[in-house]
């Protein structure tokens, strides 16, 4: 279980600027864990298994690089904030910036509703990554802001009010840096 192949993740890392993703990441830890429960196998077992025991004595693997890569990547996946601490700064920031914006978004959006603005029932989305709030057609003019997108029906818009673009751009950009990261 759980062997797999490493020569496809050395010719992607062989290219300058590739480097494995996360998901690789785990499955490299599940492959090395694989290999040294063999090999702890054919240690305990080398009299069963005299030529096995003789195909891996030449393997020399260790915890340390499993337990690194645990240390900065979860079980699913996901890079730990405290995998530098360059990351759990930007992920700190991308956290308050989003509240920030969703109480921006909130406020306008009560506004809105009070102007009789809002469709029934209608809430703040996403569009494009972007918090916006549906504004009955008739009605875009009334906002300042920037249309993302429209409903089937054309009768309701997909607003990004000028207010929180700022934060909007803010949070991608620290989307962007995590990333990066």
């Amino acid at each position: 279980r759980h062997y797999y192949d490493g020569d496809e993740w050395m010719n992607k890392i062989a290219m300058e600027g590739n480097y494995l993703d996360a998901t690789e990441f785990v499955n490299l830890v599940l492959a090395l864990d694989t290999i040294m429960g063999i090999k702890n196998f054919l240690v305990k077992s080398r009299d069963l298994y005299p030529e096995l025991f003789r195909l891996a004595e030449p393997v020399l693997i260790t915890t340390r690089l499993t337990d690194m890569i645990r240390q900065k990547i979860d079980d699913k996946a996901m890079v730990k904030d405290s995998a530098s601490p360059e990351l759990g700064r930007v992920r700190k920031r991308v956290r308050d910036e989003q509240g920030r914006l969703r109480r921006l978004a909130d406020q306008l959006f009560r506004q809105a509703v009070a102007e009789r603005w809002i469709p029934e029932g209608a809430l703040p989305t996403f569009r494009d990554g972007r918090v916006v709030l549906p504004i009955l057609a008739e009605h875009k003019r009334k906002l300042k802001g920037f249309i993302l997108d429209e409903s089937a029906t054309g009768q309701t818009v997909f607003m990004e009010p000028a207010e929180m673009l700022d934060a909007n751009n803010e949070i991608r950009d620290l989307e962007h840096a995590e990333k990066r990261e």
